[in-house]
């Protein structure tokens, strides 16, 4: 892991957006003082979580926003962002399949900072956890900035301590013992609260309890006066619908009365109505009779007026037969003048036919001597022009021909002595090219790097298959572990279930003891049951189950005292065999005989049962499995709520005792199993991590390597490219060359031919010539399309008229037709008339006869309209009669209904009680007492009410209040056990982070202090240093240094000089830089107070050291400026406002080499 580049935007002097690279193991910063320099190093501090102004060199943390120059405003934010390369894995975890991380901070001029990781917003801490133990951070031993040097020599033991810890790795076990220690007083707070809580809700249950009770008696009272109330509503309402049963009696009667009266008057009704409806009949026939004779006057009226009709029409029609025969005589005469003329027309039409097709003839052939005249003249005169033009062309090149001749030969001369010139230039890159050579440290390096390559690829996957299987093996000593929880967790309520007594049993405990008797056993604890018939014998035995074996009967003055209890007697005497098919040959005690057992049938199921039942004495009884048992004189199914399973416990807690010893057996392998894959683990992340060194450091050596070859392919590349060109331009040159000698050549040969003026002046003739034949054809073609327009003219006409003439045949040939048929209808319509009159007569005289009848019978009917009238009054007077004696009857009916509707709405006025309690009348009907009566019941409920009005304040949510309470606690409680645990788990959480910080604390200080130790002489030339101790308690202790240079024997570290104290704080860190090397070094004018000498020595070691740690530091001195492979300069052309200038030291001596 490397760092990229910074890039740096309104932080202190850099206003600019300004991006720092660091392509180079070495880089050193160099500028004059004032510059900013030290504000890169502030920044890469300030990125990575420094919150303190003071080690920003400001007062305030906005201090490092530019704050404005002579020439330039302040800015508003100020940003700095990270680019680190983590090719090599370095970072862990999430980050640890990137290849680049990038790390910024954000801050405004209102003090908000923003931090950024990989583009994603984040915290601070985020920042700071990932950088825990690699070096990295605020003020980490990776930054050594001005005077840090005299403050790290001068720190206290607990500050240097700082050091040896990142180192070690453990400042994020520190920090994550902190987050534990937190947890665990807040948890411990937590649980003081809930024991609190738990105390003062278990005396509030107390006090609810006694509430829920007089609650429940409350409800019971309640309950049973609704009883009463709803039962004597029911009565009230039985007394008024048996009135209503009465008054219907009375309304039946009446309705029969009314139906008779009714039935007497509907026959009258339907008298009256026959009467009416005969009259209306007559009245019908009357008026059928009336319309007709209307109709008979109409239809005489009308046939005189059609026979008057009809003479007349026969006068018109022969008149129009006169006519029509005059018409078709003129039309034949027409006819026969236009059959003449057509005749005249067809002649002339013969005639001009032929004299049309002539002149088209005569037109084409015109028309084709003219096209052929007119190409004869465009071929001339094209010929005419191109030999103008030609003239012409010649003229110009004979004048530009002596020119050309001349400007070639000066071009061929001066191309040649190029040619000369790219010559020699071909032979020196050729010679230069022959010195270039392969070189063999690559291919050596690539091969030790493919070979490093596998093996660390082996290695990985070897390290992954065996991290997946520990955490294979960690899932499963978890699901372990989990499991054996639960089951001892089961076991325990399972045991207090069977230990938990009822006081009975301790009472007959007490018996037990006042009479000197020795309990044995409970009676579940050594009676074996057959699998599956443990509900059934539970059922049978009952408490029995857990009654004491004892082997004398108690006292009877003792047994008195005592309302419950349940003893079972030993019995030595010769057990009988127990009934085959019975209960008895399903359980059995080795002490105690159950022979009422054998009474009890057995069945595979319920319906086993019930065929079984009829076959039973009146002392047996049937049980299957399933928990059904009948006998002829009852009937249970299950347990009852208050048994407490004894067998199936006991079957239980045996099950458990074996899954649990199974389970720590396998528990106990697991462990064995997860210690030893974590063991070949750290060895292979051991064998891992040294394969990683090694193939990081033969990635360093190969990159440099080829990156030395690739300068050398380069410029041997650039060479070749060089050479080519120049080939292709001395070709491109010869050949231009030979190009001009060969136009030099035709231009020599080239002779310039004058046409004559004479072929000219034939060919333009010869133009002439065929336009005035032209002008010839065009006239003769000219006059006789004009004699062929008359001519189709004169065609079209003659054809006008004889289809003029064809059109007035066709028409009157149509007229005499339709005429023709006109005059033979008028025959035929005279001809049918002469029938039509006598028939007419005929009807006429009919029609005259029939109008006499229908006037009698109009008459007749008249006669019988006023014998119906009489009838009808006198049926209408008897049907007053009745309908007055209705209105009585039905003035009573209504009254009883009225009384009956009284007593229905007093019924359901009594049924309002039920309706508010939400039950039903037959419900209470079918269980109400056949003797019920309304007093009886109305002093029942008058008592209760009085009942429960001695109860005083009740408290009806104390029942449901003390049930959530109670749920409440058992939360609580089980809130206070998990607490517990977790404050267990994390004590045990801080001794393994106190174990692991111990070991690497230890084995990071001896490996820093052997490394101080060989370091230290190899700076100073000699002497001696160490690390010390403080205390014993490894967690506490700080650290010391003790420095003596050669000669000296100083007994404290504040009498060395400033550059004995730098020297001695460079190896402390060099020596930490060996055991944990930082991604990165940067210092900050450490060299300032060595002499050349000690900087000679300071600059070996960063140069040995830079092989494994990139160094990028600041410095004044010529030397250090000299050790390193990349120069960034920092100017301040503008004042206040920083620059950067980069150069690569090894590229510009490459460079000056070449030239």
């Amino acid at each position: 892991m490397r760092l990229k580049y910074i890039k740096l935007a309104g932080f202190k002097s850099f206003v600019d957006p300004t991006k720092v690279p660091f392509e180079q193991q070495m880089t050193a910063i160099v500028g004059p003082n004032g510059c900013g320099k030290s504000n890169i190093i502030d920044a890469v501090r300030w990125v990575l979580g420094e919150s303190s102004a003071k080690h920003l060199r400001g007062d305030a943390m906005t201090d490092v926003i530019f704050n404005g120059a002579a020439s330039r405003k302040p800015v508003g934010q100020a940003s700095v962002e990270l680019m680190f390369d983590n090719m090599s894995g370095r970072l862990q975890g999430s980050l640890a399949n990137r290849n680049e991380i990038s790390v910024r901070r954000l801050v405004n001029r209102d003090g908000q900072n923003s931090y950024y990781l990989n583009g994603s917003k984040c915290r601070r801490r985020d920042i700071t956890d990932i950088f825990l133990g690699t070096g990295l951070g605020p003020r980490s031993y990776g930054i050594i900035e001005q005077g840090t040097i005299s403050r790290l020599i001068e720190s206290k033991p607990q500050e240097l301590r700082v050091f040896i810890e990142e180192a070690a790795g453990i400042s994020k076990y520190k920090e994550r013992r902190r987050d534990t220690e937190n947890r665990i007083r807040h948890t411990k707070e937590n649980l003081s609260r809930l024991t609190d809580i738990r105390l003062e809700l278990g005396q509030h249950i107390e006090k609810l309890d006694g509430q829920a009770q007089a609650a429940k008696r409350y409800k019971t009272l309640k309950k049973q006066e609704r009883q009463y109330k709803a039962e004597l509503a029911v009565l009230r309402w039985q007394k008024h619908s048996n009135k209503v049963a009465e008054i219907q009696q009375q309304i039946t009667a009446l309705k029969e009365q009314l139906s008779n009266a009714n039935l007497t008057r509907d026959a009258d009704q339907t008298s009256i109505k026959i009467a009416k409806q005969q009259q209306d009949s007559i009245r019908q026939s009357i008026e059928k009779y009336q319309q007709e004779k209307v109709q008979l006057t109409n239809n005489i009226a009308r046939l005189e007026q059609q026979l008057q009709f009809v003479k007349q029409q026969k006068s018109k029609l022969e008149q129009d037969k006169i006519t029509c025969a005059e018409q078709i005589a003129n039309a034949q005469q027409f006819l026969l003048s236009e059959q003449q003329a057509q005749v005249e027309i067809k002649q002339e039409l013969q005639m001009l036919s032929p004299k049309v097709a002539k002149g088209e003839q005569e037109i084409a052939a015109l028309s084709a001597r003219l096209n052929e005249n007119e190409q004869h003249r465009s071929q001339a005169q094209q010929k005419w022009q191109l030999v103008h033009l030609q003239q012409e062309q010649l003229k110009t090149r004979y004048q530009a021909h002596n020119e050309k001749v001349s400007t070639v030969k000066a071009q061929i001369a001066a191309t040649e002595q190029r040619i000369k010139e790219k010559q020699v230039t071909l032979n020196q890159l050729t010679e230069k090219l022959a010195t270039y050579q392969e070189p063999t440290a690559v291919k050596q390096l690539k091969a030790q790097f493919q070979q490093a390559e596998q093996q660390l690829a082996q290695s990985a996957n070897l390290l992954d298959e065996k991290t997946q299987q520990l955490a294979q093996c960690q899932s499963n000593n978890t699901q372990i572990t989990t499991q054996l929880q639960a089951l001892t967790s089961r076991l325990a309520v399972v045991e207090q279930q069977l230990d938990q007594k009822q006081d009975w049993q301790i009472y007959q405990q007490q018996i037990i003891e006042h009479g000197n008797q020795t309990a044995l056993q409970q009676l579940h604890e050594q009676l074996a049951v057959e699998q599956g018939w443990e509900l059934a014998v539970e059922m049978v035995l009952a408490d029995l189950l857990s009654a004491q074996v004892i082997p004398n009967l108690p006292e009877a003055d003792l047994v008195a005292t005592l309302n419950n209890m349940a003893f079972a007697l030993v019995d030595k005497s010769t057990h009988k065999q127990p009934s085959v098919g019975t209960l008895a040959a399903k359980a059995s005690h080795p002490d105690v005989q159950l022979p009422f057992l054998n009474h009890i049938v057995i069945a595979d199921t319920p319906e086993q049962c019930y065929q079984l039942l009829p076959q039973l004495t009146s002392e047996q009884s049937v049980i299957c499995p399933q928990g059904v048992w009948l006998s002829a004189q009852f009937a249970r199914k299950g347990l009852l709520e208050k048994q407490d399973h004894k067998l199936a416990l006991d079957t239980e807690k045996h099950q458990l005792l074996v899954d649990v010893a199974h389970l720590q057996e396998k528990h106990k392998v697991a462990q064995s199993e997860l210690f030893q894959i974590q063991q070949s683990n750290d060895e292979l992340k051991s064998q891992h991590n040294q394969l990683q060194a090694n193939f990081n450091q033969l990635m360093q050596r190969l990159q440099q390597a080829q990156s030395e070859q690739q300068f050398a392919e380069q410029s041997k590349a650039q060479d070749l490219l060089a050479k080519e060109n120049i080939l292709q331009e001395i070709e491109q040159l010869t050949t231009q060359v030979a190009k001009w000698q060969h136009e030099l050549a035709e231009l020599h040969q080239q002779t310039i031919v004058e046409s004559t003026d004479s072929d000219t002046n034939a060919i333009y003739q010869e133009v002439e010539r065929f336009q005035q034949k032209a002008s010839e054809l065009s006239l003769q073609l000219h006059v006789i399309k004009e004699q062929h327009h008359h001519d189709i003219i004169q065609l079209e006409r003659v054809k006008h008229q004889h289809g003029q003439l064809q059109q007035n045949i066709e028409r009157y040939q149509t007229t005499i037709e339709q005429l023709s048929r006109q005059q033979a209808q008028y025959q035929s319509q005279l001809e049918q008339q002469g029938k039509p009159v006598a028939d007419d007569e005929e009807q006429l005289q009919h029609w005259l006869a029939r109008m006499a009848d229908v006037d009698q019978s109009l008459v007749n009917s008249q006669t019988q309209i006023s014998q119906h009238a009489d009838m009808i009054s006198k049926l209408e007077n008897n049907q007053q009669n009745a309908q007055k004696s209705t209105s009585e009857l039905q003035a009573n009916i209504s009254q009883l209904q009225i009384d009956a509707e009284a007593n229905k709405v007093k019924a359901n006025s009594a049924l309002e009680p039920l309706h508010e309690i939400g039950q039903h009348i037959t419900d209470i009907e079918k269980h109400m007492p056949v003797d019920a009566k309304e007093g009886v019941w109305q002093a029942h409920v008058i008592r209760l009410q009085q009942d429960i009005a001695q109860l005083g304040a009740i408290n009806l949510a104390a029942i449901d209040e003390f049930d959530s309470q109670l749920s409440r606690k058992n939360f609580l409680d089980q809130q206070d056990q998990d607490l517990n645990q977790a404050i267990s788990t994390l004590e045990s959480a801080i001794a393994k982070i106190d174990k692991e910080s111990r070991q690497k604390f230890k084995v990071t200080f001896d490996k820093v202090n052997q490394d101080l130790q060989t370091l230290f002489p190899k700076v100073f030339g000699g002497g001696q240093a160490y690390l010390a101790l403080t205390d014993d308690d490894l967690l506490e202790t700080g650290v010391s240094i003790m420095a003596q240079p050669p000669g000296k024997k100083n007994s404290t570290i504040h009498l060395l000089s400033g550059g004995e104290k730098a020297l001695t704080a460079l190896s402390l860190v060099f020596a930490i830089f060996r055991l944990n090397p930082a991604p990165f070094c940067m210092l900050d004018e450490v060299d300032a107070p060595l002499d050349d000498a000690n900087v000679n020595r300071f600059c070996n070691l960063v140069r040995e050291m830079s092989d494994s740690v990139q160094f990028i530091y600041i410095s004044h001195n010529k030397i250090a400026m000299e050790m390193a492979s990349h120069l960034t300069g920092v100017t301040m052309f503008e004042p206040g406002v920083s620059r950067m200038v980069s150069v690569d030291i090894d590229e510009a001596i490459a460079m000056a080499e070449v030239s």
